[in-house]
C-alpha cells in the first residue's frame, strides 16, 4: 500500500509537466523550440560592441624576463554579423597586444582581427601593420596576414561575443564556439533540465549539455516564463570552471536583448586568478541587407597571404600592385633584403662622410690654433 502511495504522486507530476507546461512547467523541447521560433524571424542580425578587458598579474605563467607581466586594463570593441539564411558569419575585433616583449622594452598596441566563413572558405586576417611592430605603430602594409582556409579548427568566436550568439539562437556555436557548430540544427542539440534555480531574482531552469570530446560541459540558466533570456553561461573543463558569462537584458521590438554582460577566464594555473570582460552593446540592427563581400576581405598590396584552397606550390604568395600578377613569398623576400642591403650600403657610406667630415672639423680647428 506504501508503494502506491509514493507511486501516484510521482505519476502525478511526471504527467502534469508532461501535459500542462503552461502551468509553469517547461520541457527541454519546449524551450528549444522557443529558441528556433527566434531563428526563424532572423534573416541576418549585426551587432557592435565594446568594453573593457581587466588581467590580474599572475594569470598567464610566463618565463622569467622582461615581459609585460602585470595587470593590464584594455579596451576592446568589436562588430558581429550573422547571415542566418546562408550560414554566413563574420566579426572584426580590436584589443591590444603585447609586443617587443623579449627586448627588455615591452609595449602594448593595438590588435585588429577579421574572422569570417562565407560557406565555402574561412578568412582571417591580421592587419599586423597596427599589430606587431617594434616601435609599437606600424607602417608596413607587408606585416598584415591573410589566410584563406576550407577548415578553421580553432576556436570560431570570441568569449566576449557568446551573449550575441545565444541572442541570434547560435546555440551550439556559443556553447562550443567551434566553426563545425555554424551548421548545427536546434533540434540536435542535446540538453537536459538539470535542476531549477535563481539567477539575481530570476527564476531559471539550469539546463546541462553533456561533455564533448575535450571534457568541456555547459550549463545555461534560462528564464523559466522567456526562454530567450539566457542569464548566465557557465564552461567547464572536466570538473573546473573555465568562465562565466552573466547577462542582462533590455526590451525591444525584436524581443529581449542583451543590454550589457561579463565574462570572468578562470586560470587553469593559478586558482583566484580571473580575466574580468565587461561588455556594453552598443547598437544593434535585426536583418540588414548582406552581401558576399561583407564575408570576405580584400587586403592591400604587399600582404602575404596563405591560401590553402590552391595548389600547394601556388599557397603562399603577396598581394600585388593592381594590375600584376602574384608574387611568390621568396621573391618577395629577396626583394626585401635586397632593398635592406643597399639601405645598409647607403647608411654605410652616409657613415663615413659623416666621420670624414667630423675629422675633418677637428684637423680644421687644430691647424687654426696653432696659427694663431
Amino acid at each position: 500500500m506504501l508503494q502506491y502511495r509514493l507511486v501516484v504522486p510521482v505519476l502525478f507530476v511526471v504527467v502534469y509537466r508532461t501535459l500542462f507546461p503552461a502551468f509553469g512547467f517547461a520541457g527541454v523541447d519546449q524551450i528549444i523550440s522557443t529558441w528556433d521560433i527566434r531563428s526563424q524571424n532572423i534573416n541576418s542580425i549585426r551587432f557592435q560592441y565594446s568594453g573593457v578587458s581587466y588581467t590580474p598579474e599572475g594569470y598567464v605563467r610566463l618565463p622569467k624576463g622582461p615581459h609585460p607581466n602585470t595587470d593590464r586594463t584594455i579596451e576592446i570593441s568589436g562588430e558581429l554579423l550573422f547571415d542566418t539564411k546562408k550560414k554566413r558569419i563574420a566579426y572584426n575585433a580590436i584589443d591590444e597586444v603585447a609586443t617587443n616583449v623579449l627586448s627588455g622594452n615591452p609595449a602594448w598596441v593595438p590588435r585588429h582581427i577579421f574572422l569570417a566563413y562565407d560557406q565555402n572558405y574561412f578568412y582571417m586576417y591580421h592587419p599586423r601593420s597596427e599589430n606587431f611592430s617594434v616601435d609599437g605603430e606600424g607602417n608596413k602594409t607587408n606585416y598584415s596576414a591573410l589566410k584563406i582556409s576550407k577548415e578553421l579548427r580553432d576556436e570560431f568566436c570570441r568569449v566576449e561575443q557568446v551573449p550575441l550568439l545565444l541572442t541570434s539562437s547560435l546555440i551550439a556555436l556559443a556553447l562550443g564556439r567551434r566553426p563545425e557548430s555554424l551548421n548545427s540544427n536546434l533540434n540536435d542539440l542535446v540538453l537536459r533540465i538539470e535542476t531549477e534555480s535563481s539567477h539575481e531574482g530570476h527564476p531559471c531552469y539550469v539546463l546541462k549539455s553533456p561533455p564533448n570530446k575535450e571534457g568541456v560541459h555547459s550549463e545555461l540558466w534560462v528564464d523559466k516564463k522567456d526562454h530567450n533570456k539566457i542569464y548566465r553561461l557557465d564552461q567547464y573543463l572536466i570538473n573546473e570552471l573555465m568562465h562565466t558569462c552573466r547577462i542582462q537584458y533590455q526590451d525591444s521590438d525584436f524581443g529581449s536583448i542583451p543590454k550589457s554582460w561579463q565574462v570572468d577566464r578562470y586560470s587553469l594555473f593559478e586558482k583566484g586568478k580571473v580575466i574580468a570582460i565587461t561588455v556594453t552593446l552598443d547598437s544593434y540592427e535585426i536583418n540588414p541587407k548582406v552581401s558576399i563581400s561583407d564575408f570576405q576581405v580584400v587586403p592591400p598590396p604587399g600582404t602575404p597571404v596563405y591560401d590553402d584552397t590552391l595548389p600547394v606550390d601556388a599557397q603562399r604568395y603577396v598581394v600585388p600592385e593592381p594590375g600584376q600578377p602574384p608574387l611568390p613569398v621568396e621573391e618577395v623576400k629577396l626583394q626585401e633584403e635586397a632593398s635592406d642591403s643597399a639601405f645598409s650600403r647607403k647608411a654605410v657610406i652616409v657613415g663615413i662622410v659623416a666621420a670624414c667630415s667630423l675629422v675633418s672639423f677637428f684637423l680644421v680647428r687644430n691647424l687654426r690654433k696653432q696659427v694663431s
